[in-house]
């Protein structure tokens, strides 16, 4: 039995960007017994300039113990995984470089890494690890250009049974579904297709990151995408030009949508992973960004042709099955680093 420690970032009520790395988790936790994960405090927010944030690490890590793990993993661990947003979140960890002299095998899994901010992540803290697993694809050779350590493209997953085997299917009374980040000129083209064709276009009102529950939050967003027929995807951080800069990452609503048997309708990232990740049949009704009157032709004729959604729909769930159970990360990332996956990994696939 493998001993697997987990080390994750949570804080008094973390952000809402963070839910997916949770649910990931709690997959590795199904198929590893006896694997345990540690909740460090979470660092969320901008990062603050320079002097400040030297200030603030002094005062936070003065006499600061180190991480207390469960006794059981006292002694040798045979892999340890740091699970965070961004490298940020490593300066949180007390006694990071402790646990991981003790591991025969450590990984850090950073989900957000821009290629043009590649520099500030690559910190001290992440040339300790044997291995570097990024969630944006565009920063994978910067990464381990700039931190001389393996890295690899992982990339976004969900509970997949969670999300696809749900049994019956409710009702999709939602014709249009957007949640998170709004590309404006779409927006408002849905915004007057909701008006002038009386659409149900359901879209995020309030500008905010932190749930009541963060389970509440999950089960109420599942819910909101199997009641719904489309969902409008794009680039991640589409609106954050500045952050991402020419990246073109396949952000988490892709998964989600299509997990959930939403037909996809937007913009496709320029990935030399797409056809790897969603290289089905009507995987998406790709719309130019600076098209909205195309966007709003493609969501009436889907619209008009139940048939068509309903099919595409059992396709989605049925190909995200075969390919995006968080499973099938866990176990590339044991692949990585030279560990066989745990029998239990190999029965969920």
């Amino acid at each position: 039995m493998s001993r697997v420690l987990l080390v994750s970032f949570s804080g008094g009520n973390p952000a809402i960007y963070r839910a997916l790395n949770f649910e990931c988790e709690d997959v590795l936790l199904d198929v590893v017994p006896g694997a345990v994960c540690y909740r460090a405090p979470a660092h969320e927010g901008i990062e603050l300039p320079r002097h400040q944030r030297l200030h603030k690490l002094l005062g936070l890590f003065r006499g600061k113990p180190k991480a207390k793990v469960p006794d059981e993993f006292e002694g040798p661990i045979d892999l340890v995984v740091v699970n965070c947003m961004t490298s940020y979140d490593l300066r949180y960890v007390p006694g990071l470089r402790d646990l991981l002299e003790r591991a025969g095998k450590s990984v850090c899994y950073i989900t957000e890494a821009w290629s043009s901010r590649v520099p500030r992540y690559a910190s001290d803290e992440l040339r300790q690890f044997d291995a570097i697993a990024s969630g944006c694809a565009s920063s994978v050779k910067p990464i381990a250009e700039a931190v001389g350590r393996p890295t690899f493209y992982c990339p976004p997953a969900v509970d997949a049974p969670l999300w696809c085997a749900h049994r019956p299917m409710p009702e999709r009374v939602i014709d249009v579904y957007l949640f998170g980040r709004q590309y404006q000129p779409w927006h408002e083209a849905l915004r007057e297709m909701s008006r002038d064709e009386h659409i149900f276009y359901n879209f995020d009102t309030v500008r905010g990151t932190q749930p009541f529950s963060m389970q509440d939050h999950r089960d109420k967003f599942r819910e909101l995408n199997w009641r719904s027929k489309i969902n409008i995807v794009n680039i991640a951080k589409i609106n954050k030009a500045a952050e991402r800069g020419n990246d073109e990452e396949i952000g988490f609503r892709f998964f989600e949508a299509a997990a959930a048997g939403c037909v996809l309708v937007g913009y496709r990232p320029n990935s030399p992973y797409w056809d790897e990740l969603f290289g089905w049949e009507d995987s998406i009704f790709d719309v130019p960004l600076d098209d909205p009157a195309k966007l709003k032709q493609v969501v009436r004729a889907l619209l008009d042709d139940p048939k068509r959604l309903h099919e595409i729909s059992i396709r989605n769930r049925a190909e995200f099955l075969r390919r995006h159970d968080a499973v099938y990360r866990w176990e590339q990332v044991f692949q990585e680093v030279g560990m066989d996956p745990p029998p239990a990994m190999l029965e969920r696939k």
